[in-house]
């Protein structure tokens, strides 16, 4: 059994009556490296993935804990805020934000979703999830219906739930009613794909399982909001001339403008409200963090959001950003 104690993470060994220190200490700090040297901010939720390495919510950070390799690593960096930490068993990561009233979802794949935000004008409020409000969410789980359970640190201690599997509710004395299908614009090149609407269940009346409803997005219409282009693939060399007798250089694939670190065409939905966003110059989006880092850490925290630091490289690009 893992725990959080303090800024440490402990073992608890019931077989052995044994407790030992896996890694941290009483003392607040950040540092990443060894088990023995790291230091955690304020931890406060603790969930172990399917590789049995452990993930740590703390202060504006999430932290993966590889004990077998005798390492901590920072996964991601977001709010100043903490709160608890579930694993579902696709190790998608599900955490809370709960002096901002937010909950995210932090995929597998890596992808940072904000699923829902309060922090303007917390509550307990039910309904759809763009109308529904929460308030200092804690305690969070998914039960086996896949429904996001948590409990609010507010004065009744309500215990709530998100329903992910989007509903049609026909009030009563009404015969019909409608459904409201949000396609999200995922910042990556966009095959055709087809969503398929069919009633799978229902409640107190009879419905027919054979009717089928097919929607078809488009991905080579550049009409649509979602639309990307394919990435063009380009490939440098460090030199023209090789000499005949041997010789070597360098040649670097780079997918349209991206870097040479491999930039995404955006950065993760979920992480944007922690940025201001500036502008776009051709593919090139532009965001300014709100925070004061050093150009070495700012260099590490635009390649893990998939970017990379600007590089003013001709005089339009120069004129626009001083404007």
């Amino acid at each position: 059994m893992y725990v959080i104690d303090e800024n440490a993470i402990r073992a608890i060994d019931m077989a052995n009556d044994a407790v030992s220190t896996v890694t941290g200490s009483r003392d607040w700090g950040y540092q990443d490296g060894t088990l023995a040297a790291s230091k955690f901010e304020g931890p406060q939720g603790l969930a172990m993935d399917s590789s049995g390495d452990l993930i740590v919510r703390q202060y504006g950070k999430l932290r993966k804990i590889d004990i077998d390799g005798n390492s901590v690593t920072t996964l991601l960096e977001n709010d100043w805020s903490s709160g608890d930490v579930f694993i579902d068993s696709s190790d998608n990561v599900y955490f809370g934000a709960e002096d901002r009233h937010y909950l995210y979802k932090y995929s597998s794949t890596g992808e940072l979703t904000k699923i829902i935000d309060s922090r303007d004008d917390s509550g307990t409020v039910d309904g759809v999830l763009k109308d529904a409000k929460i308030d200092r969410p804690m305690d969070i789980i998914l039960n086996s219906a896949g429904d996001l359970v948590f409990v609010e640190r507010n004065s009744t201690g309500s215990l709530r739930k998100i329903d992910f599997v989007n509903k049609l509710r026909i009030p009563a004395g009404q015969s019909s009613g409608t459904f409201t299908l949000n396609i999200n614009d995922d910042g990556s090149f966009e095959n055709d794909e087809t969503i398929t609407v069919v009633v799978s269940s229902a409640e107190n009346i009879t419905f027919d399982s054979s009717t089928v409803l097919s929607l078809t997005i488009d991905g080579e219409d550049s009409a649509l909001a979602g639309y990307d282009a394919a990435p063009e693939v380009q490939l440098v060399s460090a030199a023209s001339n090789i000499a005949e007798e041997g010789g070597s250089t360098i040649l670097t694939f780079q997918l349209g403008d991206a870097s040479e670190g491999g930039a995404r065409l955006d950065m993760s939905a979920g992480l944007k409200g922690d940025y201001a966003y500036l502008g776009a110059i051709g593919t090139h989006k532009y965001y300014m963090s709100y925070d004061n880092k050093s150009w070495t850490e700012a260099k590490e925290t635009a390649a893990d959001l998939g970017g990379y630091l600007v590089a003013v490289d001709d005089a339009t690009e120069n004129q626009w950003i001083r404007d």
